[in-house]
């Protein structure tokens, strides 16, 4: 994807396709304002100026048919989004339009834009690092407004900013070790107390970035909190009252539910995937052990299980899952509480001591909202708040700045165990790399290819 040459001129449509009130093409290259010239004409004479939208019609130059009215205007090199030459058509949205337009556009010299490459040009261009680029597509996605501040900080600057500080505190110490092994008459002995005290300042900096790495995570993807069960407890059911709406199929019949059901809702700023599934049982067919496969498989990447069980059964069945759900990431949900009398509930909830435990109805609705903040509890411990922000957003990040980390508290321990300053320098070097590779500095091609194939056409 890299390799691609910039001096070619793309267009794709940055709209969705469908109807609605307006469709955008998007050209940038050498060619988008010639391009523009060609297919477009304003209503009143006079030249296209930069920035200043021009109502008027796209016009097929071979024929002079007009295609649709249209507002248009450009933008010259260096003061663009990608940082090149652009151009954008503002068309009616319905799809007969919008790809008209785009079809006259690529017969005009430009070629379809690839996933993610107006982006990718913005970022080989200069005009966003690669952490920035990244929070492009996080705002785009974001599944709440703490998952788009997060991501806001990051376009703004906020983590890049971070990160050339905490490099410059690096390049510091590297400079001193340094000078004394090219000038050691002029600078003497390197003072490792001081420069170990200078690094332990820069770890302390690195860990509190990554204090906040699964907060950042969940507010961008969303919690993932799978419902998990024996075949008719009511996690459907449960499913439907938390969402408010009839979303899951309910039946008296045991084993409804035969695929992983996911959902989206907010909790007071809190982003979660709600996902029902399949109840565990033995399989009477190919499709229900499909279907159990698949629920244990999800119930492996939740972020928090809520085990139902069915508060009027034997209790004995419902201990034996506990040995299958993670202890501190899980809430076991008593459901079916209205056929429970208050000694029936009592008695549950002495049984299952020692795990976070709700009574709740679905039918009836209630015990919804303690069964809400049990799970912000649980959450919370992980250092996960709802409606709070972090500047590391995603695994890349993460790892990122953890190498760097590690080639701090190496350089750091190195200097307290007397090891020579050429050694301790390759461990920040390390360290440095690893913060450059966060930015986009000598990154490698098959990770920009990662990191772009997840945008859209036309970003």
């Amino acid at each position: 994807m890299v390799a691609m040459g910039t001096g070619e001129t793309i267009a794709a449509v940055s709209t969705p396709l469908g109807e609605g009130a307006i469709g955008i093409v998007r050209i940038s290259g050498p060619r988008a304002l010639a391009i523009l010239r060609e297919v477009f004409v304003p209503r009143r004479p006079g030249e296209l100026r930069p920035y200043v939208l021009r109502l008027g019609w796209v016009v097929d130059p071979e024929g002079g048919r007009r295609l649709d009215e249209v507002l248009a205007t450009w933008m010259p090199a260096g003061r663009s989004y990608t940082g090149e030459e652009m151009a954008e058509i503002q068309c009616h949205g319905g799809v007969a339009a919008v790809r008209a337009v785009l079809r006259l556009v690529l017969r005009g010299g430009a070629r379809m834009a690839r996933r993610g490459e107006f982006t990718l040009r913005a970022f080989l261009h200069g005009r966003l690092s690669l952490a920035e680029a990244e929070a492009v597509l996080d705002i785009i996605r974001a599944p709440g407004e703490a998952g788009l501040e997060g991501a806001l900080r990051q376009l703004g600057g906020e983590l890049r900013e971070t990160v050339e500080e905490l490099s410059l505190e690096l390049r510091r110490v590297t400079a001193a070790l340094e000078a004394s092994l090219d000038f050691p008459d002029e600078v003497g002995e390197i003072d490792r107390e001081a420069l170990g005290l200078q690094l332990e300042g820069t770890a302390a900096r690195l860990r509190a970035l990554l204090s906040g790495a699964e907060q950042g995570r969940v507010m961008r993807e969303g919690l993932r909190l799978v419902l998990m069960g024996r075949p008719n407890v009511g996690k459907s059911s449960l499913l439907n009252a938390l969402l408010g709406e009839e979303r899951a199929i309910v039946t008296a019949v045991p084993g409804t539910t035969r695929d992983v059901l996911e959902e989206a809702v907010d909790w007071h700023g809190l982003p979660v995937r709600l996902c029902d599934t399949a109840g565990l049982s033995e399989g009477r067919d190919a499709a229900e052990a499909l279907a159990v496969a698949r629920a244990r498989e999800a119930v492996s990447g939740a972020d928090v299980v809520l085990l139902v069980v069915d508060g009027s059964a034997d209790m004995a069945e419902a201990e034996e899952l506990l040995g299958e759900v993670p202890r501190g990431r899980t809430v076991v949900v008593v459901n079916k509480g209205d056929l429970c009398d208050g000694l029936r509930r009592d008695q549950w909830r002495r049984r299952l001591a020692g795990w976070p435990t709700v009574v709740v109805s679905a039918r009836e609705r209630w015990g919804l909202a303690e069964l809400r903040e049990q799970v912000v509890e649980l959450v919370a411990a992980r250092g996960i708040r709802p409606g709070e922000s972090a500047l590391i957003t995603r695994e890349r990040q993460r790892r990122l700045v953890e190498r760097c980390l590690v080639g701090v508290e190496e350089a750091r321990e190195g200097l307290a165990a007397g090891v020579p300053a050429d050694c301790v320098a390759v461990c920040l070097a390390e360290a440095g790399e690893a913060l450059g590779e966060l930015l986009g500095r000598n990154v490698r091609e098959e990770v920009l290819e990662e990191i772009f194939a997840d945008f859209c056409v036309g970003k």
